[in-house]
C-alpha cells in the first residue's frame, strides 16, 4: 500500500517537511496578518474575515444567465431519477432500508421556505439545487449554504451559471 501511494515506510522525514511546510507557510501568513484591515483575531483565537464588496455583473453576463436559464429543461426531479431508475437499476441507493434525506431551505430568519424529501442518496446537491429554484417564492435567495454531503464541483459550476453563491459549510472547519 505504501509503495502504490509513494509513501515510505518510515515516515519520520516526510512528517519533518510537511511541518517545515507548514511553519513557513503559517508565518508568512502571520507575518502579513498585521497590515491586513479585513482581517482580525478575536480574544479566543479565532480568525475573522471582513465580507467582500460585491463586484458588478456585466449586462452580457447577465444577458448569458438568463439564457442559460431558459435551455434548461424543466423536469421533475423525483420523475427524472425514476427514469435513469429504469435505464440501469441501482439497488444501492434506491430500494427498500435505504433511508432519506429531508432538505430544508430557511431564510435568514430561520423561516421555512420549503422542504424536499428524497430517499437514499449519497449525496443531495442537485436536490439542494433543485430545492433552491423550485421553491415557488418570488425572491430567491442569494446565497445556497449546505453541509458537506451537499458539496460538489458540480454544484459550484450549475450554481455560478445561475448566479447563486454557493458556501459549503464543509464539516470540521472554524468559521
Amino acid at each position: 500500500m505504501l509503495t502504490t501511494l509513494g509513501l515510505p515506510e518510515e515516515p519520520d522525514a516526510l512528517l519533518a517537511g510537511h511541518a517545515a511546510t507548514l511553519d513557513e507557510a503559517l508565518r508568512y501568513v502571520g507575518a502579513r496578518l498585521v497590515d491586513n484591515t479585513d482581517v482580525r483575531v478575536d480574544d479566543a483565537g479565532k480568525i475573522h474575515v471582513s465580507s467582500d464588496k460585491a463586484i458588478v455583473e456585466p449586462p452580457s453576463l447577465i444577458d448569458l444567465r438568463k439564457r442559460v436559464v431558459a435551455m434548461l429543461p424543466r423536469v421533475d426531479i423525483g420523475d427524472q431519477i425514476l427514469e435513469v431508475m429504469g435505464w440501469v437499476p441501482n439497488r444501492k441507493y434506491f430500494g427498500p432500508k435505504r433511508g432519506m434525506t429531508f432538505l430544508n431551505m430557511i431564510n435568514d430568519q430561520a423561516f421555512g421556505m420549503g422542504h424536499k424529501i428524497v430517499a437514499g442518496t449519497d449525496r443531495d446537491c442537485l436536490h439542494a439545487i433543485d430545492l433552491f429554484f423550485g421553491s415557488g417564492t418570488a425572491n430567491l435567495p442569494e446565497v445556497l449554504i449546505t453541509d458537506t454531503g451537499s458539496y460538489s464541483d458540480l454544484v459550484f459550476g450549475i450554481a455560478q451559471l445561475l448566479g447563486v453563491d454557493y458556501r459549503p459549510a464543509l464539516a470540521d472547519l472554524p468559521d
